[in-house]
């Protein structure tokens, strides 16, 4: 990886991924491994009550948030309420914290198919950025858990992979069956509180290489012109560490005071010609504190010299595993952190595969973006306008 180099891989949002450099990746590689996330199924007067005494519990980690390091706390589990189809408490703590975190709700076996698919028409397509079978068993001897299939590891240097842009790849059964699944349906349908629900036919498929990263941002700046109850599930294709470029969301952030002038001005705007870091609000994560004193708080105080409490970003997130999913409404500002893996030290990373795909109710009270045409229902049913 060349020092300082930035590429301009797709990603988030529609944007495309940046990187960090050498020193600033292997800063972050020895952060601690967080706990498994906890189940989030109290009650709100409850978890209010807890609520000092869990923080103090809460497991954290340093991330690397794009280009500045930040702290995250593990994301509250919803695991138990959609097991139980418990709507009301999963709309509750959507409307809360702006995501739901799902354990295990898609077949492992499933999401790990799809994974081989997309990594097996890449590799056809981008030979060069792969490393061998030879080379990646002799860097994971001993240590190939996170394979979860095979394949994988990059050569160093690998960058701009371009899954993005290969939407045939996106198509493949293999893929479909996991990014248009019943459960997903169900999912989108229960929290919009809809009877159908419809989902994007263009999948926001990508592969991640060392160092690369999507800024901050919220999807309405891509997606807004159409309703607002819309919604992205993130499906990690494969088991995907923190330090493997997993998704970083600030909780609360879609309903926070500290967020209100940052939703009114950029929130309300669109994404340029280039669709590129025009929608990102930062690169640096550990930047957002100020830019909220900046945006929210005016002259940083309230006129008598008193200076105004510091701005609260409640960075989430944690270690995902094949078959987990995390939804997150339009407004809610997340990230996915800088892919620093480094496998057993060779300067090789592992690819980050992911892909987003969108939900919105049917019907002509809920308008759809003009910038996405095609629309899909259960089955692969086309959505006509």
């Amino acid at each position: 990886m060349r020092e300082g180099a930035t590429t301009t891989t797709d990603d988030e949002g529609g944007g495309r991924a940046r990187r960090v450099s050498d020193d600033e990746a292997s800063r972050s590689i020895a952060t601690p491994r967080r706990k498994r996330a906890k189940t989030d199924a109290r009650s709100e007067d409850d978890r209010g009550e807890e609520e000092d005494e869990e923080d103090s519990d809460d497991a954290v980690v340093h991330v690397m948030g794009g280009v500045g390091r930040i702290t995250a706390k593990t994301m509250l589990d919803s695991s138990d309420a959609w097991r139980a189809r418990d709507w009301n408490a999963l709309r509750a703590t959507f409307d809360r914290d702006g995501y739901l975190l799902i354990r295990g709700m898609l077949p492992r076996e499933d999401v790990l198919a799809a994974r081989a698919a997309a990594l097996r028409a890449l590799a056809e397509e981008r030979p060069e950025c792969f490393a061998t079978d030879e080379e990646e068993e002799e860097e994971e001897e001993g240590d190939a858990s996170w394979r979860d299939g095979g394949g994988g590891v990059l050569r160093e240097g690998a960058a701009d992979l371009g899954l993005l842009s290969r939407q045939h790849v996106a198509a493949l059964p293999a893929i479909r069956a996991v990014t248009e699944s019943d459960a997903l349906f169900d999912l989108a349908e229960g929290v919009l509180q809809c009877e159908r629900v419809m989902t994007t036919a263009y999948k926001w498929l990508r592969a991640v290489a060392g160092g690369e990263f999507t800024g901050v941002h919220t999807d309405k700046v891509f997606l807004g012109r159409g309703t607002s109850r819309l919604i992205t599930t993130w499906i990690p294709f494969g088991a995907v560490k923190t330090e493997d470029g997993a998704l970083l969301v600030a909780a609360g952030s879609h309903v926070s005071s500290d967020f209100e002038r940052v939703r009114e001005t950029y929130g309300t705007s669109t994404v340029g010609g280039d669709g590129t870091v025009s929608g990102w609000l930062t690169n640096d994560a550990s930047e957002v504190p100020r830019i909220l004193t900046r945006r929210d708080r005016g002259d940083g105080g309230d006129g008598e010299g008193t200076p105004p409490p510091p701005p609260v970003v409640d960075w989430r997130t944690t270690d995902f595993e094949p078959g987990d999913v995390c939804a997150l409404g339009i407004e809610t500002t997340h990230m996915s952190a800088a892919n620093v893996s480094n496998v057993r030290g060779s300067g090789r990373a592992r690819v980050r595969v992911s892909c987003d795909a969108r939900w919105q109710p049917i019907g002509e009270a809920f308008p759809r973006d003009p910038r996405v045409r095609d629309w899909r229902g259960r089955g692969g049913v086309a959505v006509d306008e």
